[in-house]
């Protein structure tokens, strides 16, 4: 029991799941504290839906007897069956219960006149524009600029806005137009690096 629980806090046991939500843009990581409770939060979850789908699979909810009959039973047969229940379980459940609780959440915060909430990852909302063009312009908070170009490449994990990859181009970024209907525009001031970036993000109308 001792080890069971060991496992479970150490987060081991939903470290997939946990990693597909991230990667789906469901939770963001912000490499604190809160990223460790989320994991604890999905390995409790993904023991509830092993167990279940244990329980299933032998026909019996007792755990005693499924401990018992996991050391006779075909290991590779249960270890597939029971990987694809969760993953299909977590990539079900999950997304339900996380845009379930947001739009609950929004939903008071409207009543209180607030603003809306999202779970995403901040970064990936601003950058992520479904292959189509963004392009950016950073500047220093002297409006000189430092670099310009289109978005090839950006870290949305545990990082700030210091790993971007630019690619310089013809087109002269900083030149655009920031009320075109071709584009969406929108600026973000780093204050810790003293530096602002200008999105142009291409229209998807």
């Amino acid at each position: 029991m001792n080890l069971l629980i060991s496992i479970v806090l150490s987060g081991i046991i939903g470290y997939i799941p946990y990693r597909i939500l991230v990667y789906t843009g469901l939770l963001s990581e912000n490499d604190d504290k809160n990223d460790v409770f989320k994991m604890i939060l999905v390995s409790i979850e993904t023991l509830i839906i092993l167990y279940l789908s244990l329980g299933f699979y032998f026909n019996e909810y007792k755990i005693n007897y499924i401990i018992e009959k996991i050391p006779n039973a075909n290991f590779v047969g249960i270890f597939i069956y029971s990987f694809i229940a969760m993953v299909l379980m977590t990539g079900i459940l999950n997304p339900l219960v996380i845009l379930s609780m947001q739009y609950l959440i929004n939903k008071i915060r409207t009543i209180f006149n607030l603003e809306t909430i999202t779970f995403i990852d901040k970064r990936d909302e601003l950058f992520n524009n479904n292959k189509k063009p963004v392009f950016i312009v950073v500047r220093n908070f002297d409006d000189k600029i430092i670099s310009e170009g289109a978005l090839r490449h950006f870290n949305n994990q545990k990082s700030g806005f210091d790993l971007l990859e630019i690619q310089e181009m013809d087109l002269v970024v900083s030149e655009l137009s920031h009320s075109s209907s071709n584009y969406d525009y929108h600026v973000i001031l780093d204050l810790k690096q003293q530096i602002k970036i200008e999105i142009f993000k291409a229209n998807r109308n």
